[in-house]
């Protein structure tokens, strides 16, 4: 076939050429078919991506896609879908078909682009750590308001547009947070999102540390007190509250102003607490407190605060009088008591000062706090002058006091006897006994009375119960300048002077030959035997052994009595000598008629011849003794010691009670009783 149709057929071509698509050119080509209807939004939002889609076009073989001004093909600018973004302002769309013959009729649609709603936001912000959760739907974060926030870091953080501040807080550190907000215009359904930054930041580390202030400072260091944070002059601000305040003097409360200040001019912080009592008054209070609160701001401008209560302690004064002086023999003192140190409650120690004594001489005494026991010092280096220390603790406030304590020896003293007798051992019939003692003046006692008198130690005073056992006589003297007193001590012995008496009673009755007597007799005080011994003629009257010495009690004597005339014979009952006393003895007469008895038994009884009775008490006697005698008459006593020597000679009246009063001695005394006619009765008399 030829490229060319024949002119003859002009007008049926034409007519084709008009009414039939596509155009088939006069050189035999097919045009594009028409581009069918776009698909696709036709309105958008700004920057908003929107893909159009038209159907295949025939014979195509490209598309060709007008866009409106400031669009951006996404992808498939040269097919039958293409994605687009509007930047402009909208306008038609339109595609057409190409084909190497020629260009196809377009399509169009028009899109109308929305622009995006403008979103304000807030700028980014500072918070700290305790500015509670923060409402983020208010104009302040976003305008215009109504959109939604989110956190590009934690999405917990953000919960119905409330931004959770707490949970965002690390105390260690600061934290940035990314928060977005997403806004759709209610008319166009445009979303716009826009992005802005919280810092979230820690509070400051602040611990006030309780304290307890003495009032006899003027001020303290608040310094110390601020355990965080180390370094104050780093912080932008410091600011003191006064939630609990005391009294000055006048009446009115103190303010902050009046207690807090600060000592320094420059950039430096140094904080005083005033505490003297000319600022804060106490009353009758011992301690009172304050609450002071602290307020610190740092750098990134986050606050944060502490209380502390500090104890203000009044500082007593201490008054007490001098010690008086102690002697080392004081024992245990109280020496709070003894000096009246005010306030009590202190404690006393000795501590080591120029000029006097060393303090370890004392301490060993020392066992608490006010006790000194003087016991535990030696008696050499106890003594002297050493310095005193009185602490008294109120509440954690140390006030001291000072003074010297004198500690004096005690008197040295010598004592000794005379006569000394036997190295302390006395008879009781002993005289009296010079106590002697170095210094003078001081004065005996003993815990048996009536023994001394004044510095005489009277023996024969000594009783029978204190008698034959140890008796200390004591010295005590005092020291006219010190006071202190010494007593020391002399033991002493005396002795119970042997007793003995002859039971069997004197004997006067008739002659019988021989005569046989038994002879008994009681001793006390003494160990030895007792012994008898006669005066009559050795070859006339024996005892059992037939000597004229019997150490035998009973003992058996016998006489063989003068025919020529009266006997008389003198019995002896004697003891030895115990110790430092004599020996004792005792007597007894026996008086033998020339008379044969008559009696078939021999002795007639001794009453049957008596001239007279005699009654003696009291026997043993103290002060004085009676006598009484059954008969009328004149009768004499004669008072004999146990050595025979003469004492008392006494005119005797008979039916009445004869009172003698004789200042004895202790020991045995022989009575002798006489008539007018020669008769004579003799008793023992023991004086106690």
């Amino acid at each position: 076939m030829g490229k060319y149709k024949k002119l003859g057929t002009l007008s049926i071509c034409l007519f084709i050429f008009f009414t039939i698509t596509p155009l088939i050119n006069v050189v035999g080509c097919t045009s594009p078919d028409n581009a069918g209807n776009i698909s696709g939004k036709n309105t958008t939002c700004h920057g908003q991506k929107v893909t159009f889609i038209v159907p295949a076009i025939g014979f195509a073989t490209s598309y060709k896609w007008i866009l409106p001004s400031g669009t951006q093909i996404i992808s498939g600018s040269n097919s039958d879908t293409i994605t687009v973004i509007f930047y402009g302002s909208g306008g038609d769309v339109r595609v057409q078909g190409i084909n190497t013959c020629d260009t196809g009729i377009s399509s169009v649609i028009n899109v109308k682009v929305y622009s995006l709603p403008k979103i304000t936001l807030i700028s980014s912000q500072k918070y700290c750590c305790d500015y509670g959760n923060i409402d983020l739907g208010s104009s302040t974060f976003a305008s215009p308001s109504g959109g939604t926030w989110s956190c590009r870091q934690n999405s917990k953080l953000v919960s119905s547009n409330v931004f959770q501040t707490s949970q965002a807080c690390n105390p260690i550190k600061s934290g940035t947070f990314s928060l977005y907000y997403t806004y759709q215009d209610p008319t166009t359904s445009c979303i716009n999102k826009d992005s802005t930054y919280f810092r979230i930041n820690p509070l400051p580390a602040v611990l006030l540390k309780d304290g307890t202030f003495c009032q006899d400072k003027n001020e303290v260091a608040l310094k110390p007190q601020i355990i965080a944070p180390i370094n104050l002059n780093a912080l932008a601000a410091i600011k003191w509250k006064l939630l609990k305040t005391l009294p000055k003097n006048g009446g009115r409360n103190n303010t902050i102003n009046d207690l807090v200040y600060d000592a320094d001019a420059t950039l430096n912080f140094d904080f005083r607490l005033k505490v003297d009592s000319g600022t804060i008054n106490l009353g009758t209070k011992t301690s009172d407190s304050i609450i002071l609160e602290i307020t610190i701001q740092d750098g990134a401008g986050c606050f944060n605060k502490d209380t502390a209560t500090f104890t203000i302690v009044k500082v007593p004064t201490i008054t007490m009088n001098a010690f008086p002086e102690l002697c080392i023999d004081a024992g245990i003192v109280n020496l709070t008591m003894i000096s009246n140190a005010q306030p009590q409650g202190g404690c006393w120690s000795v501590i080591n000062k120029s000029g006097y004594r060393d303090s370890a001489n004392l301490k060993i005494g020392l066992r608490s706090c006010d006790t000194l026991n003087t016991n535990y010092l030696t008696l050499q280096k106890g003594p002297g002058l050493y310095w005193m220390r009185y602490t008294y603790n109120s509440g954690g406030c140390i006030v001291i006091k000072e003074m010297e304590l004198h500690i004096n020896p005690i008197p040295s003293v010598s004592l000794g006897l005379t006569p000394n007798g036997d190295q302390g051992k006395f008879c009781e019939l002993d005289g009296d006994v010079t106590l002697n003692a170095s210094p003078a003046g001081g004065t005996w006692t003993s815990t048996v009375a009536g023994i001394i008198s004044g510095s005489k130690f009277k023996p024969g005073s000594v009783g029978v119960a204190d008698r034959d056992k140890n008796i200390f006589l004591w010295y005590t003297y005092i020291h006219p300048t010190t006071k202190c007193d010494t007593s020391k001590s002399l033991r002493v012995f005396v002795q119970s002077t042997p007793r003995i008496q002859i039971l069997t009673q004197n004997i006067d009755t008739c002659r019988r030959d021989p005569m046989i007597i038994k002879l008994t007799a009681n001793s006390s005080y003494t160990t030895s035997k007792i012994s008898w011994v006669h005066s009559f003629n050795s070859d006339k009257a024996s005892f059992e052994n037939k000597q004229q010495l019997s150490n035998s009690n009973p003992a058996t004597f016998t006489i063989q009595p003068r025919k020529d005339s009266i006997t008389f014979i003198r019995i002896t009952a004697f003891t030895e000598a115990e110790g430092v006393c004599p020996f004792a003895d005792d007597m007894m007469d026996i008086r033998i008629d020339t008379l044969p008895c008559k009696s078939a038994t021999g002795i007639r009884p001794i009453g049957s011849i008596k001239p007279f009775e005699v009654v003696l008490f009291p026997n043993p006697a103290k002060d004085k003794f009676n006598i009484e005698i059954n008969k009328a008459g004149k009768f004499y006593l004669k008072l004999y010691t146990s050595e025979g020597q003469l004492l008392l000679e006494k005119e005797l009246y008979s039916f009445e009670l004869n009172t003698i009063t004789q200042k004895l001695t202790k020991g045995l005394y022989t009575l002798v009783i006489s008539d007018t006619s020669g008769n004579s009765i003799i008793r023992k008399l023991s004086m106690e």
